[in-house]
């Protein structure tokens, strides 16, 4: 479905059909929401509410570095390749300074945390960036979790929801990006 809704606007399809497919935003937000969801059941205790001891007592670097390696030397060979490519072009339009903030967030796999530099060089890896995110926290904040009841679960996901709605309010508000149809508009048409 993510796929499509990136490349549907080469099928030419209704309108109906358009808008329905293109709506992938939402659908890579359920995708991580089931990914913390399976994260969370396989470093629970079934039926308890605790995290596993190998969780608990495994310092949080040991937890994180061996999660982080299983993807990053792919990102650091194709950045690699890709970098010549990536730096000419940059450099070219934006210069020195730009393309060198731009490869210190590439390197570092933390463009998504800067919402108008989310997509630069390599505009997929805005995902490793958030998955980095999510798994440098995991370890600090699953042993407070899995010890809520299901009120303070509700509780707690209604502060997170609202919580992550101010970064997204503030980047629709500050690029007036209401109506943006993501994967269905030219690259152009974003104000970044």
């Amino acid at each position: 479905y993510i796929m499509c809704g990136h490349f549907i606007s080469f099928a030419a399809p209704s309108a109906f059909v358009f808008k329905l497919v293109t709506q992938i935003n939402v659908v890579v937000g359920a995708f991580f929401t089931l990914s913390g969801y399976v994260a969370a059941y396989t470093t629970t205790e079934i039926a308890e509410k605790k995290a596993k001891d190998k969780v608990v007592s495994t310092p949080p670097p040991q937890f994180i570095i061996p999660r982080i390696f299983g993807y990053w030397p792919l990102h650091l060979f194709v950045l690699f390749i890709f970098s010549p490519m990536f730096v000419y072009a940059d450099y070219k339009f934006s210069g020195a300074a730009v393309t060198a903030w731009h490869s210190v967030l590439s390197l570092t796999m933390t463009s998504a945390w800067f919402p108008m530099h989310a997509e630069v060089w390599n505009a997929p890896t805005w995902f490793l960036g958030a998955l980095t995110f999510a798994t440098v926290i995991m370890p600090y904040a699953l042993p407070y979790i899995a010890k809520q009841d299901k009120k303070m679960l509700r509780r707690s996901a209604v502060w997170l929801t609202l919580f992550s709605l101010l970064p997204k309010l503030g980047y629709c508000y500050d690029t007036n990006a209401w109506g943006f149809l993501e994967g269905a508009m030219p690259p152009r048409a974003f104000p970044n």
